[in-house]
């Protein structure tokens, strides 16, 4: 297990930087998150906010414009490349990598750092995330089928894990440059994912920190849920074009998407019902009902009506 060799003793003394990539910011999310950094009893030496080649470019309100740094690229890069260029614009001994949508508890950055601090063979760590936008039962389900299941545990202590889902990941600088950052050809999804993957194999452990709590302000919308249904089955159904960010990753075919849907469907469904959460199963067939109607919109829209027999 590699170690970092500079790091104290867990006195919370160590900077960090934070970085926020965002395209089309949607419902002043942003201002939201700021405005949690802003009470953090520990503050980060630097908050970047990337604009990762917004249609209509990203603007900090002026009672924030103190808050955070805003940088805009000329050229959409997906999520992997805003975050490593958030990155690179710093020299600070962590990072965390923020979402635009996470409002951290007040003491998020402090106890992070201490934690990592204290503990120098930690690649990345990060911690529960709890949806607060939506029905109850939209939440429970996304927390459930969306959410790694640390997300929802009732650990007591910090735990190994294999992967952080990336709404709130701190790094550690050395770990994070060994492996050269996150891989850009994650353009969409999954650079979160692939992260830990490499750090695991470089020797780093990856923890889960129950201390570190944080709330999700993404709202828990069926919709919302059909879509990272689809697209955690490997499948993008987003509207693009020859330079859209997902231009490159694996377009919706009916078959396999409809096969990926019906597969999640009885697994998802088998689980609810064998754990007695009947009040999900609801939810697990309007999930795929709404996944199958985006799956058919969007090849009518991309590809004109498919050969296969099915009713619009």
């Amino acid at each position: 297990m590699k170690t970092d060799p500079t790091a104290a003793s867990g006195d919370g003394s160590a900077s960090i930087a934070v970085v926020i990539p965002i395209l089309n910011e949607v419902g002043r999310l942003l201002n939201k998150t700021l405005e949690a950094l802003v009470v953090q009893t520990r503050h980060a030496e630097r908050v970047i906010v990337v604009d990762d080649g917004s249609e209509e470019p990203v603007r900090i309100p002026d009672d924030l414009t103190g808050a955070a740094e805003l940088r805009r690229l000329p050229a959409n890069l997906g999520g992997a490349g805003a975050r490593n260029r958030g990155a690179q614009m710093t020299e600070t001994k962590y990072v965390l990598f923020l979402n635009c949508d996470v409002l951290l508890d007040h003491r998020w950055l402090e106890r992070a750092i201490v934690f990592m601090e204290s503990n120098p063979e930690v690649g990345a760590a990060g911690g529960t995330i709890q949806p607060v936008v939506g029905k109850k039962i939209l939440r429970d389900w996304r927390l459930q089928f969306v959410e790694t299941k640390v997300h929802r545990s009732l650990l007591t202590q910090p735990t190994s894990v294999t992967w952080l889902v990336g709404h709130a990941i701190v790094v550690r600088r050395s770990a994070y440059d060994e492996l050269g950052g996150f891989d850009e050809k994650y353009r969409c999804a999954g650079e979160d994912w692939d992260f830990c993957q490499r750090l695991i194999q470089a020797g780093y452990a990856v923890m889960h920190v129950p201390e570190l709590t944080a709330e999700s302000v993404e709202a828990a919308s069926l919709d919302r849920l059909a879509r990272k249904s689809i697209r955690n089955s490997g499948w993008d159904i987003r509207a693009r074009g020859p330079e859209h960010p997902c231009a490159a990753v694996q377009p919706v075919r009916l078959i396999g998407a409809t096969a990926s849907i019906l597969k999640l469907l009885a697994e998802r469904t088998a689980r609810d019902v064998i754990r007695r959460r009947f009040r999900l199963v609801l939810v697990d067939v309007a999930v795929a009902f709404r996944s199958f109607v985006l799956i058919w919109r969007h090849l009518r829209a991309t590809r004109g009506r498919p050969s296969i027999g099915v009713s619009a």
